[in-house]
């Protein structure tokens, strides 16, 4: 399936966004809250939550 979406936001608002939330699973994770220029080099799969 794909979803398409138009947004009336600047691609730097875009990102911001994402690398906020980005950073928010990353301490989830690990506890740990990386800077945003310390962020290369993570590898990241956001995946759906499934209830167990």
């Amino acid at each position: 399936m794909q979803l398409a979406k138009t947004l009336k936001v600047t691609p730097e608002e875009l990102f911001d966004a994402l690398a906020g939330s980005i950073m928010q699973d990353i301490e989830n994770a690990t506890g740990k809250r990386p800077s945003r220029n310390k962020l290369n080099g993570y590898k990241y799969e956001k995946r759906p939550y499934r209830k167990r």
